[in-house]
């Protein structure tokens, strides 16, 4: 029985996509199967948000995740004749998505106690929402109160995209065609927005060079506690980013976790403190004024005596335990 099963199985599909082989038959074989199911980023598996307190990732979670990102994307309804779209809808019945937790549970592999624990941290994370209320029913009658749960999409690209370029995220909106009128949905550009989009662009590029030297940009993180293999990924994202906000820190209002103020200024490009804006500035100046006397750029960017004051700073929260 388990033989003509086999040939069954192996009738029913070819030994390679569209004749080609790859040279490993079991990749041709995986090649010919078609699989269905959730997607799970794999960003999100190095995702701090996603991390327990132990430092593991918290995979029921990342499964939760991936089947309410399943729910919330969306349904494209094309003419069979014309393969035009027709429309797009969702794929659930209501408003918002409603999930009885033990049922869900069952589907995933999971207890309704998993599902419970794993909802509580995504919105803690705030990839999603929770929200009560009632569905009304087509006879007008009403539910017990129930927990919706929403996709919180912007929060939830911050984590999923937060080392790649604006250029990256910003991409052009899908052409679409419907009833024979074609749209793009395009931002109107004015001299208003070409102004802030050349700013903007100004900015990116003054800090995409550093004038201070990796050694020193390191030291300097690692005196507000930032650990050595995180300083030095910081530094290989974006050392300009790096030393403007080492520069904006001493201007900033105290923070109770230097070391986590500090990479979350640098990842997410906190603006200046005037002052600090200032300073930075000056940094440049003057590094572009010896570059042109002396044919190089020397360091000048954090100075002995700022990485001291930062490590000063350091202390002084630890010892009054903020």
């Amino acid at each position: 029985m388990a033989n003509s099963t086999n040939d069954a199985a192996a009738a029913t599909a070819p030994s390679a996509p569209l004749g080609f082989t790859s040279g490993n038959k079991i990749v041709d074989r995986v090649g010919t199967m078609h699989f269905e199911g959730n997607i799970i980023d794999h960003r999100w598996f190095s995702a701090p948000e996603f991390r327990l307190k132990s430092g593991l990732v918290n995979l029921n979670a990342l499964i939760v995740l991936g089947d309410l990102v399943y729910w919330h994307r969306p349904v494209i309804v094309r003419d069979e004749n014309t393969n035009v779209i027709t429309k797009v809808r969702r794929k659930f019945k209501y408003e918002k998505l409603y999930k009885d937790y033990e049922t869900w549970g069952a589907s995933l592999g999971l207890s309704k106690r998993q599902v419970q624990d794993a909802v509580a941290f995504l919105h803690k994370t705030g990839s999603i929402k929770r929200t009560v209320g009632r569905i009304k029913y087509d006879d007008g009658a009403r539910s017990n109160t129930l927990v919706f749960l929403e996709i919180d999409p912007e929060k939830l690209a911050e984590i999923t995209y937060r080392h790649a370029l604006p250029s990256e995220l910003q991409r052009e909106a899908p052409h679409v065609t419907t009833g024979g009128t074609s749209r793009q949905n395009v931002r109107r550009r004015t001299p208003r927005r070409e102004a802030i989009n050349n700013r903007e662009h100004a900015e990116r590029n003054d800090t995409t060079n550093s004038v201070c030297s990796d050694p020193e940009l390191r030291e300097a993180l690692i005196a507000l506690g930032v650990g050595a293999a995180v300083a030095e990924d910081l530094i290989a994202r974006d050392a300009g980013e790096v030393e403007r906000q080492l520069i904006a820190f001493p201007h900033r209002k105290a923070a109770d976790d230097p070391a986590a103020f500090i990479v979350s200024a640098i990842k997410k490009r906190f603006s200046l403190p005037p002052a600090a804006k200032r300073i930075h500035e000056k940094h440049h100046e003057d590094a572009s004024t010896r570059e042109s006397a002396n044919g190089a750029a020397s360091s000048n960017g954090i100075t002995p005596e700022e990485i001291e004051e930062l490590k000063k700073r350091a202390a002084a929260k630890t010892e009054t335990g903020g």
